[in-house]
C-alpha cells in the first residue's frame, strides 16, 4: 500500500477509502492462501509439487502477518 499523500488536495475521505480497500484486498489474500495451505491438492499428481505449493502459499502468509519465515 502506498502511503497516504500528505497533500491538502487529497480529501481525507479519499485517504480513508483507499485504506479500506487495501483492508478487504489483504482479507481476500489472506483468505485464499489460507485456502491454498489447507487443500489437499488432489488433482496435482506429484507430492513434490504439492509441497512447493504448500511451501510458497506458507511462505506467502507468513509475509503477510509480518514474519519472514526464514529458520
Amino acid at each position: 500500500m502506498e502511503p497516504p499523500v500528505w497533500s491538502l488536495k487529497t480529501p481525507r475521505t479519499e485517504i480513508l477509502e483507499k485504506q479500506q480497500h487495501h483492508v478487504i484486498d489483504s482479507r481476500e489474500i489472506i483468505s485464499f492462501l489460507s485456502l491454498v495451505i489447507k487443500s489437499s491438492l488432489t488433482w496435482i499428481d506429484d507430492d513434490y509439487e504439492r509441497e512447493q505449493i504448500w511451501d510458497e502459499a506458507s511462505k506467502r502468509l507468513t509475509e503477510r502477518c509480518g514474519r519472514t519465515g526464514k529458520v
